[in-house]
């Protein structure tokens, strides 16, 4: 199976995002890490593995891309937590 790991610079983001790709043609199938994880995720879990004949067949490319989510630790909302309380009555 072909596999390939790159990334590209976000400018919105200010740093490099990873991504990790499968397969030679087919139709895209993107892969989003769960809260914690990354984009190797799926790679270490073994689904990869259990739908590499979809991808060496040429069904399924796939894309698995990192997230943010570990970025996000501990930011607070840009509003005050009473402003999204509703009107007293």
């Amino acid at each position: 199976m072909e596999r390939w790991l790159s990334s590209w610079y976000s400018p919105s983001l200010g740093k490099e995002m990873p991504v990790a790709v499968y397969g030679h043609y087919g139709p895209a199938l993107l892969l989003i890490p769960t809260a914690a994880a990354d984009y190797l995720e799926y790679e270490r879990f073994q689904l990869i593995e259990a739908i590499a004949p979809f991808i060496n067949a040429g069904k399924v490319k796939v894309f698995s891309i990192n997230s943010i989510n570990t970025d996000l630790d501990g930011l607070q909302p840009p509003w005050p937590a009473e402003s999204a309380a509703p009107p007293a009555v």
